[in-house]
């Protein structure tokens, strides 16, 4: 970075490295640009053998989650190149806090339980509303997005999911699902 920024290098001769070392396996990951605000839209450039389709994954979703998505707690979206799901905020955490709601292990593990053993990447995305937030753990609302996204990665992965396969992203403020202009949109 300071390279990039400074316009100095902070080496004179490069760090050799061994060829494999850091370099992408051949199932790169892309991610494309979404249509919709705080979708990120996984795919790989390879099929695995074997690899059910995102509609079976999706199917299986649905099934594993059918009480939470009649409650309108739990939203599937199939798209072209990825799936997304939506677990309602209050499902998972209360306001301002990254500790998951006792209702969020069951329901968190069960759809690890759906997920594990597929193959695609999982990312997982933490929203916050635009409220400021300034604790000593939680210093901005990117910081209570990502650790909201690292605590259902863990418990994604007590539920089956390996852990190499998901990454976690703190959106925060900047990335709304829905508008911070009422209450209503601030809860989503």
């Amino acid at each position: 970075f300071a390279a990039a920024f400074r316009g100095e290098p902070m080496r004179e001769v490069p760090i050799a490295t061994t060829p494999s070392e850091g370099l992408p396996t051949p199932n790169v990951i892309t991610v494309p640009s979404a249509s919709g605000a705080g979708s990120m839209a996984p795919s790989r450039t390879q099929a695995q053998p074997n690899t059910p389709s995102l509609a079976q994954i999706g199917d299986n979703v649905a099934r594993a989650m059918a009480d939470m998505v009649l409650k309108d707690e739990v939203v599937i979206r199939k798209h072209d190149t990825w799936l997304e799901i939506e677990i309602k905020n209050d499902v998972l955490f209360p306001s301002g806090s990254a500790t998951l709601t006792p209702q969020a292990d069951g329901t968190v593990r069960k759809l690890g339980n759906a997920l594990a053993g597929i193959p695609n990447p999982i990312f997982v995305e933490g929203h916050t509303d635009n409220v400021p937030i300034s604790r000593v753990i939680f210093p901005s609302n990117w910081d209570l997005s990502a650790a909201r996204a690292s605590a259902v990665i863990r418990l994604l992965a007590a539920g089956g999911v390996q852990p190499t396969q998901m990454s976690a992203l703190g959106l925060g403020e900047y990335r709304p699902t829905q508008s911070n202009s009422t209450v209503e949109g601030r809860a989503a």
